[in-house]
């Protein structure tokens, strides 16, 4: 684990990063599209498919492993210092807002002003349909997926992160009064399996919370192993792989992604993950933790670099079956994660920075925690 950070496990930023990674694949579909139509589209049709045909088939549901990571993260750096009383309310939530809420901010106004154009050049939006005063005021609220939307609007992508922040408040509450325990975390994971019996349904709150608890009740087997068995570190690995590899076949006979992949494999790929972090030297942990670090940027521009893009194809008459070739997935794909490095660098961070040093210097406390500033607190 790099020495920078103390509070981060770096096989997990790995994890994050590639599912960040197959969120840009999943979504490259959208190059195909003009206005709400598609043109010369297929999805076998699209470049290197035969190696990338998972990423584009299903990883629109990385969603769940994003879910899922936040899950174990929240467990390990902030479960036991809420229950102690030792993080307040107002000091979490500022540390999220600080996190969250300047990018969305700039993607949002981003994509508005993009749309904008598009909209008066092409007479229609570009993918995404609302765009309209209602899902701007959600939007800039961060409650784009809260109940009162009427669908996607404006920087679509950041719908789970909105859906998010909710499971934010609830695994504050909850483990601030209870605590995070075995326990707990199988009591909220039940809870969501009744609630979906009941409903008939499957809401994307629930969704959301179930996914986050596994996250978080693989997080406790991870501290678990580490504090009594951690010299068994390589059997537990070992039977985790199984597990990976058995969830993998019996996903490849029935193509029940949830149960065999989401509810099976992932939680087992973060553990074996989390539990061979100390086998990364200094120099690969820090490589994680910097493909970490771009995974929220890369999530959040790449539907306005998208704009961007067929806006300039527009203007330049470029002919449209340019989104076939490998060389623009791969320009995309490059363009998008070194754009997100320098957004990190010098946008997201100063940012960051900016708004908890301002929290500090009201009195709130220390809670910066960010590289480069003291550490008194988890950021």
């Amino acid at each position: 684990m790099p020495p920078s950070d103390h509070n981060k496990i770096a096989g997990i930023e790995f994890l994050r990063f590639t599912a960040a990674f197959t969120v840009l694949i999943a979504h490259y579909c959208h190059f195909y599209m003009y206005g709400y139509n598609a043109e010369n589209y297929s999805i076998s049709g699209q470049p290197l498919f035969h190696l990338l045909s998972p990423f584009y088939s299903y990883g629109t549901r990385a969603v769940e492993v994003f879910w899922c990571i936040s899950g174990f993260i929240f467990c390990y750096k902030y479960g036991r210092i809420i229950y102690q009383k030792e993080m307040p309310a107002v000091r979490f939530f500022w540390l999220r807002f600080s996190r969250l809420y300047p990018l969305h901010l700039a993607t949002l106004l981003a994509v508005a002003l993009l749309q904008f154009v598009y909209r008066s050049r092409y007479g229609t939006n570009f993918v995404v349909e609302l765009n309209d005063l209602r899902h701007f005021v959600l939007n800039l609220f961060f409650a784009s997926n809260w109940g009162w939307q009427r669908g996607f609007s404006f920087n679509a992508p950041v719908w789970s992160v909105s859906l998010e922040l909710l499971v934010y408040v609830f695994f504050f509450v909850t483990t601030y009064l209870f605590g995070i325990s075995f326990f707990m975390a199988i009591l909220w994971l039940a809870a969501c399996l009744l609630l979906d019996n009941l409903l008939g349904y499957e809401g994307v709150f629930v969704r959301c919370l179930f996914y986050f608890y596994v996250g978080g009740l693989t997080c406790l087997c991870y501290q678990f192993i580490q504090a009594k068995f951690s010299r068994y570190r390589i059997l537990f690995t070992l039977a985790a792989a199984i597990l990976v590899v058995g969830s993998t076949r019996r996903f490849e006979a029935t193509h029940d992604l949830d149960l065999w992949l989401l509810d099976c494999a992932v939680p087992m790929v973060l553990l074996i993950f989390a539990l061979n972090s100390n086998l990364l030297e200094n120099r690969l942990g820090a490589i994680a933790d910097g493909l970490g670090n771009l995974t929220y940027a890369s999530y959040l521009i790449h539907f306005p670099f998208q704009l961007l893009v067929m806006l300039l194809v527009g203007a330049l008459s470029i002919d449209h079956r340019f989104a076939a070739s490998p060389f623009f997935l791969g320009f995309y794909l490059i363009s998008v994660l070194v754009l997100s490095h320098f957004v990190y660098r010098l946008f997201e961070m100063p940012a960051q920075t900016l708004i908890r040093r301002r929290f500090a210097s009201n009195g709130k406390g220390d809670i910066r925690g960010e590289k480069g500033l003291p550490v008194k607190q988890p950021s």
